[in-house]
């Protein structure tokens, strides 16, 4: 009896996780009602114009980057940061665009890859004294079997039908997680460099 209770309990937990994992929850921005990626960064101590220095000089040197390597690092995943003309002097906010695409050493091995070719999005960096604020949102991407654009709502409706779906946007919030958190981390580097 006890040894069924148990089986019983294994397979309500293994069920539930499973449900879990299958509805992946993308944030979305209250306001645009886009798929949405926010942090907040508190830099005590820095005045805004030495945030804007920071971010410039750091977004400047990750113009490419590579990462999450796969099968013998014949497939992997690169990064390109690019600033926006902002048109005039503000300062309280940057503009970027960036772009994650999928690289293969050996041609583009992506047949039967179950996610997106290529992911385009906005990146807006808010600044004031002590903190700044990365902002990721208008997901756009090339791929043989997923469409994103608009609110999040109809992206979910568009995509409902694909059983890969759910994968493909854990994906995406995982590679656009990553870009946030190298330039978080890198205008930490700067800061701990620039203040030896």
């Amino acid at each position: 009896m006890k040894k069924i209770a148990t089986s019983v309990f294994l397979i309500l937990c293994f069920t539930l996780r499973t449900v879990a994992q299958e509805n992946f929850e993308f944030p979305k921005d209250p306001i645009t009602k886009k798929f949405s990626i926010d942090e907040v960064i508190d830099v005590q101590g820095k005045v805004k114009n030495d945030l804007v220095q920071a971010i410039k000089n750091v977004t400047a040197q990750l113009i490419q980057g590579s990462f999450d390597k796969r099968e013998n690092d014949e497939l992997n995943k690169q990064f390109t940061v690019s600033s926006y003309y902002n048109g005039s002097a503000d300062t309280t906010r940057l503009l970027y665009k960036v772009q994650i695409i999928k690289v293969s050493t050996k041609g583009l091995k992506l047949h039967g890859y179950k996610s997106y070719i290529a992911l385009f999005m906005d990146m807006t960096i808010y600044v004031k004294d002590g903190k700044y604020k990365i902002e990721l949102t208008n997901f756009t991407v090339s791929g043989p079997d997923i469409k994103i654009s608009g609110s999040a709502e109809s992206i979910e409706e568009k995509n409902s039908s694909n059983k890969n779906w759910d994968t493909m946007k854990k994906e995406i919030f995982n590679d656009a997680t990553y870009v946030k958190n190298k330039i978080k981390e890198n205008i930490q580097v700067y800061f701990k460099k620039s203040d030896f």
